[in-house]
């Protein structure tokens, strides 16, 4: 399993190592910046923006319950054990894709330190204190 062409992408299984949390991009965008705000840079770890599907993924402390994360918003999920994320080339020196145009699924934070996670239950929390965000498509 290796990134061997810029822009490639592999399905990477999660529950293993770590659990996922998938939210719509917006609320994942917000909860990002709270989080940044919150001053604790070694807290914040891997989060994937997949632009095609307009969802944020957060690489999360395995041990949540999934229904406790479908209570926190609309279209907030853990993903099941086993299933796959795109994930683009972690390295922070990876080439741009051939195109020199944005990946569709690309890092918006990767770990300072290897192997760290965000988390789960402070990624709740600061979901929990966000205002509603609605779902794309919908007003």
């Amino acid at each position: 399993m290796t990134w061997s062409e810029p822009g490639t992408l592999l399905a990477i299984p999660t529950g293993h190592d770590w659990d996922t949390t998938r939210m719509p991009v917006a609320t994942g965008l917000t909860a990002l910046a709270h989080l940044q705000a919150d001053d604790r840079p070694d807290y914040l770890e891997p989060v994937l923006l997949d632009t095609a599907r307009q969802v944020t993924y957060w690489l999360i402390t395995r041990g949540t319950d999934p229904e406790h994360w479908s209570a926190l918003g609309p279209g907030i999920c853990l993903i099941p054990p086993g299933t796959t994320v795109n994930m683009p080339d972690p390295s922070p020196d990876r080439l741009p894709t051939p195109t020199g145009q944005p990946e569709p699924v690309r890092w918006l934070h990767w770990p300072v330190a290897t192997s760290t996670l965000t988390p789960a239950a402070w990624l709740a929390s600061a979901l929990t204190d966000l205002p509603a965000t609605p779902l794309a498509g919908t007003a």
